[in-house]
């Protein structure tokens, strides 16, 4: 009798574990693969953050050119340092205005997970030309 209580009682907590884990499974294949947007970020990258980082370069590269002739080393140190940091504070503008673009395209879309499409193998939806479109 106290075997037949104790294996009810292990049915009981399987049932209920499984219980668990298919309310789990179906609320995230309910959503199908409308639930995640994907973001080919290379393209992002290539297309919104990197003419100006270049450009922003380029003047920078211009400019100690134009004045290295007249600098010490330690001159030259420190400028580089200077516009190295500048570069890195636009950087840093513009992947804030990519995460801002993602998460307007993810809301007004519906999508509660966004993802990297380089790290996704199979499913979810494309949401590149949006993110842009957002960036323009």
């Amino acid at each position: 009798m106290l075997k037949e209580k104790g294996a009810l009682g292990v049915v009981v907590a399987l049932l209920a574990v499984l219980l668990v884990v298919g309310m789990v499974v179906t609320s995230v294949q309910g959503k199908g693969d409308n639930a995640i947007g994907t973001v080919n970020m290379e393209a992002v990258f290539t297309q919104h953050m990197a003419p100006p980082l270049f450009e922003a370069r380029d003047a920078m590269q211009n400019d100690f050119d134009g004045r290295a002739d007249e600098m010490t080393d330690e001159e030259k140190n420190q400028v580089f340092l200077e516009y190295q940091a500048q570069l890195e504070l636009l950087e840093m503008e513009f992947a804030g205005d990519i995460d801002e673009a993602i998460e307007i395209v993810a809301k007004a879309n519906g999508f509660d997970v966004m993802l990297d499409s380089a790290a996704v193998l199979h499913g979810g939806q494309d949401m590149t030309e949006a993110v842009l479109e957002v960036l323009k």
